[in-house]
């Protein structure tokens, strides 16, 4: 990130392939502790708010969605989204 609240920041995370991969979707946890709409107070992130039907294929790869989790610390759209794991974030 070059701009906004979290231009600083180092985010470490954990990509976790499911044993039914690519069927289901890889799961992302922080390492990082962050204050943001889409991750829990454990760490977890809500893939289904960065891509809400995971189907394999052309475009939608492992690339894509953390090339959409890197978008979700700059676009308001994610920031303002009181519909996900920490509505409080997203009030503030």
């Amino acid at each position: 990130m070059k701009e906004g609240i979290y231009k600083n920041a180092k985010i470490k995370f954990i990509l976790d392939f499911p044993s039914t991969f690519p069927t289901l979707q890889p799961e992302l946890k922080l390492l990082t502790k962050i204050y943001h709409p889409l991750v829990s107070e454990d760490g977890k992130v809500d893939i289904l708010s960065i891509i809400p039907v995971w189907n394999y294929g052309e475009k939608c790869q492992v690339f894509d969605l953390l090339m959409k989790f890197k978008k979700i610390f700059g676009e308001l759209s994610y920031l303002r989204n009181r519909d996900s794991f920490n509505p409080d974030a997203a009030i503030l």
